[in-house]
């Protein structure tokens, strides 16, 4: 049934439509009813697909944190950092509006540390820390996540008006060096 081709066209309509509706109205206010009137498509149709709105959004959790994982596959942590920077910069923009809104909009919070979560679990299980304690890994995965996140934010609130390769420069000397990354003379 899913390779079927009407399955599929209406599993895009019912993505589509939550992707516009996300862009229009806060989580909680988007409905099931709502969401098929717009699609024009029945609710059973939308039931065949999810049991709910909430079941819709961790299979798109799912789906985007894969292709990202997917994205930055194969990149060290510590020797490909900028490029993992700038992969999850791409990746947002490639991902538009929407991925913009998962992200910096307050009320989308919970759809965000979902994903975030699934990502940072995918670092935890690289060979890549074995080396490090667990307490001394959550530390370092939170550290890197969230200024990267903070920094993406700040940037997409601020009209997105530093040029990319400039942001991805900030990003990494922030990351990397901290404040003092930013200063000639430091002490």
């Amino acid at each position: 049934m899913k390779d079927d081709a009407r399955f599929i066209k209406n599993e895009e309509k019912i993505i589509e439509t939550f992707k516009r509706m996300v862009l229009e109205m806060n989580f909680e206010n988007i409905t099931v009813k709502e969401l098929t009137e717009r699609a024009k498509i029945n609710r059973k149709t939308f039931y065949l697909h999810y049991s709910t709105i909430e079941d819709l959004v961790k299979n798109l959790e799912i789906k985007y944190c894969e292709e990202y994982v997917k994205f930055i596959d194969g990149l060290d942590i510590f020797h490909d950092y900028k490029e993992i920077i700038k992969r999850f910069y791409l990746f947002h923009m490639q991902k538009g509006e929407f991925m913009d809104k998962l992200t910096c909009d307050p009320n989308y919070e919970y759809v965000r540390n979902q994903m975030i979560n699934k990502v940072k679990q995918s670092y935890i299980d690289s060979s890549i820390f074995k080396d490090l304690d667990k307490h001394t890994l959550n530390i370092a995965i939170n550290y890197m996540h969230n200024t990267t996140l903070s920094l993406y934010k700040a940037w997409v609130n601020d009209n997105k008006s530093i040029p990319f390769e400039e942001i991805i420069e900030l990003n990494y000397k922030l990351v990397i060096n901290g404040l003092s990354g930013l200063t000639k003379n430091t002490k």
